[in-house]
């Protein structure tokens, strides 16, 4: 099974969320996220996951890499990326270590969004997955800078997450 699809599944259940980071951490303090206060953000989206895992910022820097953002076609939902060359770069450089999806119980997590929780104190983590560009849905290509991922698993005019067809 690949990352994205253990990712996946692990989230199909509802029982758990996930949240990317460029960091190995043991833990995940609440900090301020820049534009609503001191919290932990997480997603139930894996596919946002591994974009802040992999290309929101180098570690140990400010964000910098890039943005991500939701659309709607007529053929269901997309994620957009917009990366930074300089991230890209990074990701493409052959280092072992790229980042982590670090898993938790959603059941304290306030929802923000459709996609998008937070909790305002520290949780324990239940898992840590590393990943690298290898766990991506699609592959990276040297110079180009944007990507249009699919989202099979969210169906237009459904704001929910359904499992994908075995």
């Amino acid at each position: 099974m690949s990352v994205i699809e253990e990712l996946r599944e692990l989230v199909f259940d509802g029982k758990v969320v996930l949240h990317g980071s460029p960091d190995l951490l043991e833990e995940i303090d609440i900090k301020d996220n820049g534009y609503d206060g001191i919290a932990i953000s997480a997603t139930i989206i894996p596919e946002v996951a591994l974009y802040y895992a992999l290309f929101r910022r180098l570690p140990g820097r400010m964000p910098n890499g890039g943005s991500w953002s939701f659309v709607e076609k007529e053929s269901g939902y997309f994620i957009r990326l917009s990366i930074t060359q300089e991230r890209l770069n990074f990701v493409l450089s052959g280092s072992q270590f790229k980042g982590c999806v670090y898993v938790f119980e959603k059941k304290d997590f306030v929802p923000t969004g459709f996609e998008e929780c937070r909790i305002d104190r520290r949780v324990d983590i239940l898992r840590t997955i590393f990943v690298t560009d290898k766990d991506l849905p699609f592959e990276l290509e040297y110079g180009k800078l944007e990507y249009f991922i699919p989202l099979p698993y969210l169906f237009p005019n459904q704001l929910t997450i359904k499992p994908l067809a075995k």
